[in-house]
């Protein structure tokens, strides 16, 4: 997720949505029937959790790239956790628009 174009942030924002729906319909139809077997016996059960983890896991590779090259940039980002270097970077974002 490079800060440098924005069209690149867009796209990760709307895979992001469509992963966390995704993930939620399937959380969503696990609660609404709480029987484990029914949905291990689902076609292609397993494969869509391990899609979806994938598709995650990219994204969250994305973003701590991200977040290390504002690290690189802002040094005193170092020492905050990512949660905060998010917080950080939005209200930034939120004040200059």
């Amino acid at each position: 997720m490079k800060d440098s174009d924005p069209k690149d942030r867009v796209n990760n924002f709307e895979e992001y949505d469509r992963i966390n729906t995704e993930w939620r319909d399937l959380m969503n139809e696990c609660s609404e029937t709480p029987s484990i077997m029914t949905h291990c016996k689902k076609e292609n059960a397993l494969q869509k959790l391990i899609e979806l983890n994938k598709r995650f896991d990219a994204l969250f590779k994305g973003l701590n790239e991200y977040f290390d090259d504002k690290r690189k940039l802002f040094w005193r980002f170092y020492m905050l956790d990512d949660e905060d270097v998010m917080e950080i970077l939005s209200i930034q974002k939120n004040h200059s628009s």
